[in-house]
């Protein structure tokens, strides 16, 4: 028997479940926020949203986007402090957008979630548009290699409408970095 393997199973069946609340309507047409965790699409989200937000000073003329003080953080989609740590553990809905947990979670249990999140979300929709987040230390790092395996997964789901994907996809490059 694996040490807390049976706590695991458990939370991530909580989960799973959660997304099923979460993800439960059908959309004619919504937009989904995707990418690996950290890539900014939370900050993103919120600020298409129009949720307040402000830059703090973490030094040396850097600047990190955070909630406004004076609301109520836990009423939107929650926004990490790293690039390596997501926030958003469960898909995020408002005004039929989502905003999805991030692909490559350090956590196993949570990268399956996530998965889920996304499948749940691509599956209940009928039109979906996709915004596809990453940010250009993704990109100059190693990991530029598996953000072109994204683009090819996404190219795979929508292999049988590409004139849904060509008209439904744009791509956002941010300055996130940790």
């Amino acid at each position: 028997k694996v040490k807390g393997a049976e706590k695991d199973i458990q939370e991530l069946i909580r989960l799973l479940e959660e997304v099923e609340v979460r993800v439960n309507e059908k959309y004619d047409e919504c937009t989904v926020f995707l990418g690996c965790s950290g890539a900014g699409k939370s900050t993103l989200f919120n600020y298409l949203q129009r949720v307040p937000l402000h830059g703090k000073s973490i030094g040396r003329g850097r600047y990190k986007i955070v909630f406004d003080p004076k609301i109520d953080a836990t009423k939107y989609s929650p926004i990490g402090e790293k690039i390596t740590e997501s926030e958003t553990k469960l898909p995020f809905v408002k005004n039929n957008n989502f905003d999805c947990p991030g692909f490559r979670d350090p956590e196993p249990l949570q990268d399956i979630v996530n998965a889920y999140s996304i499948y749940r979300v691509m599956s209940q929709n009928k039109k979906l548009k996709v915004v596809l987040v990453s940010s250009v230390a993704e990109l100059e790092s190693g990991k530029k290699e598996e953000f072109l395996s994204l683009l090819d997964q996404i190219g795979e789901i929508y292999q049988d409408n590409i004139d849904a994907l060509c008209n439904g996809l744009c791509l956002v490059i941010t300055t996130a970095e940790d």
